[in-house]
């Protein structure tokens, strides 16, 4: 007994003020604004435990995809992730409630669903082992294409490409449109050599990927609603004080909401960039629009029959579309 005790004595104090380092991947690249206040997080959290706790950051996807980056943190290889809410889709079909096709028509409408569910995405996570602070704004997807489309015949014809990773290919199906995949890495080069010549896509990504340099024309009407994530799984907070949790805590909601509200500007001013970039912006066209919104309860459903979205989250769908 007596040499138990001497034992706990012992390692006591280096238990107590034994480092953590919490490694977090990004595709964000380094150097951009994300990343440098990923990083001033990281110094308030440092600053916050006197030492005990220090973030690692790993940007411009250095990691791999998002299905690697899963993987490192399974094994714990990584602690976290900001990650777009398609790539992490598979941790709960709710996740994609906010990018389904032809939901949202304005930030305004973003905000009314937000304020009712971004508390509840959130507890779906923790119920899951992740603690997630956000979301993040990533602005509205658009069409994007080198001739215009006016109608459904035009989308028909356009050879179209979408995310994989989103809500995006049941935004065509519903159009009867056939999508054509490719990795995002290659997009650019088949913008230019003409294997496709249409794209959906945020603004800002356009404008970062140079894919604005490809296409001609935008059709103002949003298609779904990107957003993004700061995920740490809970198996990193194993040995980290309920204070020093709580430093982290803030550190990482001040950042989700620094970043949203920045990102909100700047999807605001997106669209008058890539306007000044000779893209012309085209009306929203309502053949198209209504095409879509005479089935999109039916694409939802078939979401929650595929088990990719639950019972809450469809009806949360459908009665926040019946009451617009």
């Amino acid at each position: 007994m007596v040499r138990a005790l001497f034992f706990v004595l012992l390692v006591w104090p280096v238990i107590a003020t034994a480092n953590t380092t919490l490694k977090i991947s990004t595709a964000y690249p380094a150097g951009t604004f994300a990343v440098e206040q990923l990083r001033l997080a990281g110094e308030d959290i440092l600053k916050g435990t006197e030492g005990r706790v220090r973030l690692q950051i790993y940007p411009g996807g250095v990691m791999g995809d998002d299905q690697a980056v899963q993987r490192r943190i399974r094994i714990g290889q990584l602690d976290g992730m900001v990650a777009q809410s398609g790539a992490i889709s598979n941790l709960h079909g709710d996740l994609q409630l906010y990018s389904l096709p032809f939901l949202f028509d304005s930030p305004a409408d973003v905000d009314r669903l937000r304020e009712q569910w971004d508390s509840k995405l959130l507890d779906r996570l923790n119920s899951l082992g992740w603690q997630g602070y956000g979301p993040i704004d990533g602005g509205f997807a658009y069409i994007m294409s080198q001739d215009p489309i006016q109608n459904k015949q035009d989308l028909n014809s356009a050879r179209l490409w979408v995310p994989a990773n989103s809500t995006a290919p049941l935004f065509a199906q519903a159009l009867g449109v056939r999508p054509i995949a490719l990795p995002i890495g290659e997009v650019l080069t088949s913008l230019t050599t003409g294997g496709i010549d249409s794209i959906v896509s945020p603004v800002p990504a356009a404008l970062t990927l140079q894919w604005f340099s490809r296409v001609d024309y935008l059709v103002n009407q949003p298609v779904i609603y990107t957003y993004a994530l700061v995920l740490l799984s809970e198996r990193s907070f194993r040995g980290i004080s309920d204070a020093d949790r709580d430093v982290i805590d803030a550190a990482l909601s001040r950042y989700a909401a620094d970043m949203d509200n920045r990102s909100r500007r700047d999807n605001a001013a997106a669209l008058n960039a890539i306007e000044q970039q000779n893209v012309r912006i085209l009306p929203s066209n309502e053949s198209i629009r209504e095409s879509f919104l005479a089935s999109r309860a039916d694409v939802y459903r078939l979401l929650r029959d595929q088990g990719a979205l639950s019972n809450d989250g469809l009806d949360a769908a459908i009665d926040f579309i019946s009451a617009m």
